[in-house]
């Protein structure tokens, strides 16, 4: 967030092929990073709870549409950096919660 405004206003007179790799390469870490905790949820919901993978698909679907549909909404009433740090906010707790799942698997599996 400190450094987008400067790049985007360093490109902004750019070529538009300039503009889709500046584009790429800001948005390839953020996508590696936002595509992390469904995979890894799967896996332990695999290993413990196999039922309930298709209830997982069908909830992050909703909640890829409540998503976007949410981000745009709070950026227009609070501004983009408002539904941004809401969003990493909301990452870090599914984070958070990913670390403590997984640790509860590896002392279940321990004992």
């Amino acid at each position: 967030m400190v450094f987008l405004p400067p790049i985007v206003y360093a490109t902004i007179a750019e070529p538009f092929e300039v503009k889709a790799a500046v584009s790429a390469a800001v948005l390839a870490p953020i996508g590696f990073l936002m595509g992390m905790p469904f995979p890894t949820g799967v896996r332990l919901l695999k290993a413990h709870r196999p039922e309930y993978i298709p209830w997982m698909w069908a909830i992050n679907g909703a909640f890829s549409v409540l998503g976007a549909v949410l981000a745009i909404a709070l950026g227009i009433m609070y501004g983009s950096s408002h539904a941004m740090i809401l969003g990493i906010l909301i990452y870090l707790i599914a984070l958070a919660i990913s670390f403590v799942s997984k640790k509860k698997t590896i002392t279940q599996v321990a004992t």
